[in-house]
Parts: structure tokens; sequence; C-alpha cells
């Protein structure tokens, strides 16, 4: 016998109906409920990771609920989808419960059965989606060179799972240190920098990653982060186009506005010294570019450094 409205009728109709609202208002209610909940969860993992950064006293950014804080700040290649990155990492977490680490030393530290696990450097093809999925969106905001803590909610990591010694619904930290990254672009790059190099003299290697030639010998004095100056600035391409130039003879080291290789390159100089600087794009436009400038492109800086106005 086949059950379907021919065999509901009258009274039966109608209380077959309310039944089934009721079902339904009752499915709705459920998961209404359970969404508010997941929600209010999130909000208060989220909550006690910022109060954790807060403590730390750590710059961050945040993209989506994924927190990454730089613990030692590098100007290497940006992470993108496709690179290949080799990194370093300890996971732990707001308790300071380690659970995970390729390192060696970090996993005795932490008193960890070593059986079962690998120490070597992680390699990944970034947005591979192998990873669990706050860190691969925090490896995402690193960069070459770059020690930093990637924290997340349980949404982006194990959830309701109970995951070795984590509770479920864990907040995660993972402290990287991205080794490499690499990809065509960054190859290619890296020989244009090469090249260069080799066919103009006097180019010598700073500290935080671009080549600076001096032009002028400064006298002066040498400038703070934080000081206002008379100087100067202009940008070409690697074809000797210009594409940006300063926006006042008048420069505060300390406003963002400044292109970051200019705002290391003065407290290098003194006081009347013109420079020639050679900024990888890490240091310039990076992995966009502009409409004058191609991703993955080194730049031309003549950076002329006149006196201090003010300190």
């Amino acid at each position: 016998m086949i059950f379907g409205e021919a065999a509901i009728d009258g009274q039966s109709k109608s209380s077959f109906g309310v039944v089934v609202t009721l079902l339904l208002l009752f499915v709705v209610s459920f998961t209404s409920c359970k969404k508010d909940l997941a929600e209010e969860k999130q909000f208060k993992e989220e909550t006690a990771i910022q109060k954790y950064i807060e403590n730390k006293k750590w710059e961050f950014s945040e993209q989506t609920g994924v927190y990454h804080a730089i613990q030692k700040k590098n100007y290497g290649y940006q992470v993108a989808v496709g690179d290949t990155i080799a990194f370093w990492y300890r996971a732990y977490n707001l308790s300071g419960l380690v659970f995970a680490t390729n390192v060696r030393y970090e996993a005795y530290k932490a008193n960890l059965d070593t059986v079962n696990f690998t120490f070597d450097s992680t390699v990944w093809i970034a947005g591979s989606n192998t990873l669990i999925e706050g860190l691969e969106r925090g490896l995402l905001m690193a960069r070459e060179g770059q020690q930093a803590s990637i924290l997340f909610p349980s949404a982006y990591g194990f959830g309701d799972n109970a995951v070795g010694p984590l509770v479920p619904w864990s907040s995660l930290i993972y402290d990287i240190f991205v080794i490499y990254t690499k990809n065509p672009s960054i190859t290619r790059e890296k020989g244009v920098v090469a090249d260069f190099i080799a066919a103009n003299e006097g180019y010598s290697l700073q500290t935080d990653g671009f080549f600076m030639k001096t032009l002028t010998e400064g006298l002066g004095a040498v400038p703070a982060q934080t000081d206002t100056i008379i100087g100067s600035y202009l940008v070409s391409n690697m074809d000797g186009v210009e594409v940006a130039r300063s926006y006042s003879d008048t420069l505060v080291l300390s406003d963002s506005r400044l292109p970051v290789v200019v705002r290391l390159a003065m407290p290098l100089l003194k006081e009347g010294a013109e420079v020639s600087v050679l900024a990888p794009s890490p240091l310039a436009y990076g992995i966009t570019g502009t409409n004058l400038v191609a991703p993955y492109e080194p730049v031309l800086y003549k950076i002329l450094f006149s006196k201090i106005v003010e300190k």
C-alpha cells in the first residue's frame, strides 16, 4: 500500500499539517540556535586571541579571523598562491601547551613523543589546501625570512575534535619561520638584480635587502627614523622610466606614505648625501606591481638627504 495524500482526509489531513509545521519550526529553531552558538563560540575565541595579543603587546594584522603577528621583521618575498615554500613551526594553544613542531629542540623542550614527528622543514605549495585552514591563510600573510606568530580560532583549526592533548574548540597559535619562497617570477627577478649589480660597480648589499651606491658623500648629522628632514627621492623602473617621486621636499621619516626603502635608507646617510638604491620588489611594488611597474620587478631610487629640520 502506498502512503500518500489520498490516504489522508479531513481531520487526519489537518493533524498531519500541524505536525509537519511544528516539525519544520523545530528544525528551523534548532538550526538557528546551533548557528547562534557557533557564532558566540567564535566570538569568544576571537576575543581571547585579541586579549592574548594585547597582553603580549604584539603588532599584528588580521584577515577574517586569522591574526598574523610579526616577531622578527624581514623584507623578503611575500608568500603568494602557487609558491613553493619551506618553513619551521611550533604549534600550541593559548595556554602554551605545545602539541606539534618540526624543530627537534622544541619537541624535546615540550616533552613530545619525538617518534611521531619528522624534524625537517615543511615544504608546502601555497594555496594547495593541504594544511589546516588557519595555518594556510596565515602563511599567505607571511614573508620569506620572517619570524611570526599565526593565531586563529578552532573554526579554522580542529573544530570540535580532540587532537592529541588538545581539547575540542581549541584556538591555536603557530610560531613560524619562512625559510624560502620560490616561483618562476622570483627566479627571474633575482637574475635581473644579479645582472644589474654585475654591470654596475659601487652597489653594496644592505642588511634589509636593498643595494646602495653613494653618489655624493654626506658630511653632516645622521637622521633618526622619527626626524623631519629636507630631502627627496625619485623612482624609475629598470628601463629608466620615472614611476614616482617625493610628494614634498620636507619628509617625515616616520610617515607611512614614504616608500619603505626610503625610510630604511635615510638613517644610513649623512646630511648632504645622495645615493642610488636598487630595491628588489619586496621593498618596492611587490607581487602586484603598478601600471608602470610589473609584478616582481626591481626599481631604482635616487635619494637625496639635505638636512635635518626637526628631531
